[in-house]
């Protein structure tokens, strides 16, 4: 087969790819595997990964979701913090300083939030967050994150020994129609790639 062939049936596939994500559930579908659904259980604290911010520097629509979840887990007395985590080195204003923001308009006191604004990505997000829960001595801890995200974040945690329930919001899982559901399910297929490469990186 030579290299014309090779780039001509690329692209085949990638037109057909697009088309079905288009057209079916391929977002909801391939999002399956990789969620692990747990029941909440008491926790040392409850810990938000942030799912990023807007173009204007608002915080976006899943970490509000998250967001909202940990809160109510924090009020239902599942955690006696609660552990935002999200940020950057380079940017202001940091994802964990709007969600502590948002969550003392909404309730949470001051002493009962605790902030990490280093992170830049999941696996930042879990090591950083297995940091704080040994410096704390926890037992245990409550993570929020997307549906999509919970098999990773679960693994990494494991990995580093902590003993952490992993939760996420209802309606989580990608099922959105039209250009949205082609955005989700590209999204869906990076996070296979991101947990290859997690797994790759183990070996």
């Amino acid at each position: 087969m030579n290299f014309k062939k090779i780039i001509f049936a690329f692209f085949g596939l990638t037109l057909i790819f697009l088309i079905a994500a288009w057209f079916f559930p391929l977002n909801y579908y391939l999002a399956l595997p990789l969620t692990i659904k747990e029941n909440p259980q008491p926790a040392d604290a409850v810990v938000v990964l942030s799912g990023g911010l807007t173009k204007k520097g608002d915080l976006g629509e899943s970490t509000r979701e998250r967001l909202n979840l940990g809160i109510n887990l924090w009020k239902n007395d599942y955690g006696r913090y609660l552990l935002l985590s999200g940020g950057s080195f380079t940017r202001e204003p940091k994802d964990a300083s709007l969600m502590a923001k948002e969550a003392l308009k909404k309730g949470v006191p001051a002493p009962a939030l605790l902030l990490e604004s280093s992170s830049e990505n999941t696996y930042e997000n879990v090591l950083l967050t297995a940091n704080i829960y040994y410096q704390n001595r926890w037992k245990r801890i409550l993570v929020v994150t997307s549906a999509y995200h919970t098999l990773r974040v679960k693994k990494m945690y494991n990995d580093r020994g902590v003993n952490a329930t992993v939760v996420y919001p209802a309606g989580e899982l990608p099922n959105a129609r039209g250009l949205l559901r082609l955005r989700q399910t590209i999204v869906v297929v990076e996070e296979y790639l991101k947990l290859l490469y997690y797994f790759i990186g183990k070996l």
